[in-house]
């Protein structure tokens, strides 16, 4: 097998969520199983949406859960490691606007000036007729002289790429051959904004080609993205890389995991007092078997074991119980030393709260150890525990 490439690219406009989180562990495990290299990449081209609080909930969710990557920003502002920096998309600009460049000069692209009305009114026509939105091309085979009329109107232009006729087909590790037939596409799709800024699916694209991704490991809520990737990969020249489509996340009821009905920040869980390994363990066998009866696995032992061949094709449900029960098998695999100081925290929360009369010493808490540790799903529980103190 050729180098492996792998990464992760989250979008900081909301904390880590356990479905990210969950992406990342199996895009490094992937990597660490092969001898590969794991990418961390920032996509922060939303920037009404993104902001630095949000990036470093992100990045410090992913250090504490003890996935490291080998490229990446580390922290927030701070440097890039690796040679195919920068790997924050906004500091990426420049190369978008000559790849769109690229693409309007050998006509893969065009220039659209249709307005908001005129596509309302296209949706409009086209859902009377139950038909699904689609662009109409009303701007695909302008001249040059129509191009400068609507110029001179004072339109601005999006970028639009050409849609080819014909079905794209590509082998998915985890699900098989999959095809799509450019025709449920929706048309010639928008690539860069009027105001210049490039929009997800090109700069992905850009981006993966650049940084050489072999493997692609996503959720499978983008496959129906996968065929425009794919083109714009063939468009740019360059090879398309392995796609992988993990299964979503599901609640109990089998919906999608949504913060309406489930808590979905990492950070939440961190606050309950799950522990590292335990969650790294639990979101490990979230879609993925190991084949055998194993179930209390450390990073190491779950790289050594991952593939893509055991990851499973329903969706998976999210069942707090079990994580209960494994974050419970690690609290009990935890030296005295280590539990205790893991627990302080939360006792101190505790007496701030009231809750308890006062902080426990270090011996105190290692006293009444024997007593507790089995009790513990989370570190949280310990104030009700150890009320008596």
């Amino acid at each position: 097998m050729s180098e492996i490439r792998v990464r992760i690219a989250p979008s900081p406009t909301g904390p880590l969520h356990i479905g990210t989180a969950r992406t990342a562990l199996f895009n490094a495990l992937f990597a660490r199983h092969h001898g590969g290299a794991f990418i961390l990449r920032l996509e922060d081209t939303d920037v009404a949406r993104s902001t630095s609080a949000f990036e470093a909930d992100i990045l410090g969710g992913l250090h504490w859960l003890g996935i490291t990557w080998d490229e990446g920003p580390d922290s927030v502002g701070g440097d890039d490691h690796g040679p195919y920096g920068p790997y924050r998309q906004m500091q990426r600009l420049q190369r978008y606007a000559a790849a769109a460049a690229d693409l309007l000069a050998r006509d893969l692209a065009y220039p659209c000036y249709c307005t908001p009305d005129e596509l309302e009114a296209d949706r409009t026509t086209q859902e009377a007729a139950r038909q699904p939105p689609r662009y109409v091309g009303r701007c695909a085979a302008l001249t040059a002289g129509e191009r400068a009329a609507r110029v001179a109107e004072g339109r601005t232009a999006v970028t639009r790429f050409r849609v080819p006729p014909g079905v794209i087909g590509f082998e998915d590790a985890v699900r098989g051959r999959i095809e799509i037939d450019t025709a449920n596409l929706g048309g010639d799709f928008v690539i860069v904004r009027a105001d210049g800024t490039p929009l997800y699916h090109f700069v992905v694209v850009v981006d993966d080609a650049a940084m050489e991704i072999s493997h692609i490991i996503r959720g499978e809520d983008h496959i129906s993205n996968t065929p425009k990737h794919i083109l714009l990969f063939r468009a740019l020249g360059h090879a398309e890389p392995v796609f992988a489509h993990l299964p979503l996340i599901l609640n109990p009821d089998r919906t999608k995991m949504s913060k309406r009905k489930s808590q979905t920040a990492i950070s939440d869980y961190i606050a309950q007092g799950f522990i590292r390994e335990a969650l790294v363990n639990y979101l490990a066998l979230l879609g993925w078997s190991t084949g055998t009866e194993e179930e209390i696995l450390s990073f190491d032992e779950l790289a050594a074991r991952f593939d893509l061949d055991h990851v499973q094709k329903g969706g998976a449900v999210f069942d707090r119980e079990r994580l209960e029960w494994i974050n419970g098998q690690w609290i009990r695999r935890l030296d005295d030393d280590d539990l205790v100081t893991r627990l302080e925290p939360f006792l101190e929360a505790e007496h701030v709260a009231g809750r308890i009369d006062r902080t426990p010493t270090a011996d105190e808490i290692r006293t009444v150890l024997p007593m507790i540790r089995e009790r513990l799903p989370v570190l949280g529980a310990v104030g009700d525990l150890i009320g008596f103190l």
